[in-house]
Formats: C-alpha cells, sequence, structure tokens
C-alpha cells in the first residue's frame, strides 16, 4: 500500500522482509494536558494503524477511487458494459414512473 503515500514515486521491494532494520522504533503517542482542545485528535478520528490514517484522508481516497474506476472500465467491455448500461437505463426509468 505505499502507492497510496507517494502514487507518483517507485518503490523497490520489500527488502526489510528479508532482514529487520537495526533500529526502529514502535509506539503510542500520548497528548499533552495543555494541548487538550488546541491540537488533540477526538477518537472519531484516531485510527489503529498507520495505514487508516493515510487512506482516511481525501485526496488518498480520491486516487483509490479514480484507479479503481480505471480498472472497471478496463474489465468491463464488450457485453459486460452493454448489460450494466442497459440495467441502468432501467432503473432510471422505473424511478421516473415513481
Amino acid at each position: 500500500m505505499r502507492n497510496y503515500l507517494d502514487p507518483k514515486r517507485h518503490m523497490r521491494t520489500n527488502d526489510w522482509a528479508k532482514k529487520l532494520p537495526k533500529y526502529f522504533q514502535v509506539g503510542t503517542i500520548i497528548e499533552d494536558k495543555s494541548e487538550w482542545y488546541s491540537s488533540r485528535l477526538p477518537k472519531k478520528e484516531r485510527h489503529q494503524r498507520m495505514v487508516d490514517a493515510v487512506l482516511s484522508e481525501p485526496r488518498t481516497k480520491g486516487y483509490v477511487k479514480r484507479t479503481f474506476n480505471s480498472i472497471q472500465e478496463k474489465s468491463q467491455a464488450g457485453r459486460k458494459k452493454h448489460m450494466a448500461q442497459s440495467k441502468q437505463a432501467r432503473y432510471k426509468k422505473k424511478a421516473a414512473f415513481i
């Protein structure tokens, strides 16, 4: 999922999977009591993983949506695309009568 961080940057394979880095840190960020109202994240905006936080940003969501739609357009060719369009047209006609 590294391509969602920066889609234009090319990343090599997971070299770290073969050998762990010498130094790394794992922990929880604890806010200062004086920052309760100014720079505190409410519980709804907190995420368990960094990837969840990145994927919840609107810019990233737009990128994911664009790539998904382009893949869908490529996979729906010929009869599949025609059937999807005719199905949508039927639903529009039903909605117009109601």
